[in-house]
């Protein structure tokens, strides 16, 4: 059941944005202005269904001063709010950038470790951004207010911290094969004025002060406008998983998984008809300051995980029947099918991640709550070790 005071924002999500194709009550699109996503028939666009699976809620929390059913409440526990996560093994560690803080927390959701403060001494923050695990399980933390990356030890003491070159919308980070790359959300108007502000993707080498970037995006050309799917800010995410790198544009629907710095492959969710039709409509109308044209969003994908020879995605929130589905693509591109997945009855945050293998997710949201789930039933994964 979803609790009271999320009750607007769960009926935007469950009964508007994420409504079955087959509303008659749904708004047609206009000619005369952008169609409110609110009044959008939400497909589930998952591929062919191969299974059916349900998902279990292993452990929740939420903060003292969030009402959430059926989580946790602990007066004293951090974050206050979650801005990434990232799983070492059974560990799951949280980023709260607003309380420039850091919190480990073990398989049932207990809090086991903290670090961080305000600030900008050693092992302080301004503006952290992004999580991602480095070599040797450390911890990685990209703060964009002081321009720093600090590593953390596993035993979550601090380690060697280095200045990178990192913009204020970093949103993302990821370290593989001894790279540490970055991803940075684009904002098409900046873009525009200034093509070094269309950096989506750059690669930091190791002991090195500057980037290298491997993507940018300009506006206006088939390629970029692909992936730029919104009016003001795209959010754009990069995953590092086993040997290939995973390059995400939730708004989309599209991955790019990279090998040796080259994109190999692109692997595409189904874009509903009339979401795509009121995004190109949302984008006509938006007037940059004046409110026109509000930057609304519908993450296609929300992670991706590679495990042996096949890629996982994990979609968006679950749609009005309650289903998440989980696609399967061979490394190559070709499509494998879906696990549907059954998550009536549970309220889950916005925001979902892979934890460490295709059947464990982790839901969290900007309030602090995060919700551990179990995918149980006939699945294609069913007992598939991830290497994350």
């Amino acid at each position: 059941m979803i609790p009271k005071r999320r009750a607007i924002l769960a009926t935007f999500c469950l009964v508007s944005a994420c409504s079955g194709p087959s509303q008659d009550n749904a708004s047609p699109a206009s000619d005369h202005g952008p169609t409110p996503l609110a009044s959008i028939p939400y497909e589930s666009c998952a591929l062919a269904p191969t299974a059916e699976a349900r998902a279990v809620a292993v452990a929740s929390i939420a903060p003292q001063a969030v009402d959430w059913e059926g989580a946790r409440s602990v007066a004293s526990w951090a974050p206050t709010s979650v801005t990434a996560v990232a799983v070492i093994g059974d560990t799951l560690v949280v980023l709260d950038g607003p309380q420039a803080q850091v919190t480990a927390f073990n398989g049932t959701l207990n809090p086991i470790a903290t670090f961080g403060g305000p600030g900008e001494g050693p092992g302080e923050f301004r503006r952290a951004t992004a999580l991602t695990i480095l070599g040797g399980n450390r911890i990685g933390i990209v703060d964009a207010g002081t321009k720093r990356l600090t590593m953390l030890t596993p035993e979550f003491k601090l380690g060697e911290t280095r200045s990178i070159p990192v913009g204020q919308l970093a949103s993302a980070a990821a370290f593989s094969g001894e790279e540490f790359y970055l991803s940075q959300d684009v904002m098409v108007e900046m873009a525009m004025r200034n093509p070094a502000l269309g950096e989506a993707l750059s690669l930091i080498p190791v002991g090195a002060d500057g980037s290298t970037t491997v993507l940018r995006l300009v506006p206006g050309t088939p390629a970029a406008d692909s992936l730029l799917r919104l009016p003001g800010p795209n959010p754009f995410r990069v995953v590092a998983s086993g040997q290939s790198l995973l390059f995400l544009a939730p708004a989309a629907g599209i991955v790019d998984l990279y090998r040796d710095g080259a994109r190999t492959v692109r692997l595409r969710t189904c874009m509903p008809p009339m979401l795509d039709k009121a995004l190109q409509q949302q984008r006509a109308a938006y007037r940059p300051g004046t409110g026109s044209g509000a930057q609304q969003d519908i993450p296609l994908v929300s992670d991706a995980i590679v495990v042996a020879d096949t890629v996982f995605l994990v979609g968006p929130v679950p749609d009005a029947g309650g289903r998440l589905h989980i696609d399967a693509f061979l490394v190559g591109g070709t499509p494998v099918g879906s696990v549907l997945v059954n998550t009536s009855g549970l309220g889950l945050p916005r925001e979902m991640r892979f934890w460490g293998t295709p059947d464990q997710l982790v839901a969290y949201g900007a309030d602090g709550v995060i919700v551990k789930l179990r995918i149980e039933g006939r699945t294609s994964f069913a007992g598939v070790a991830g290497d994350r």
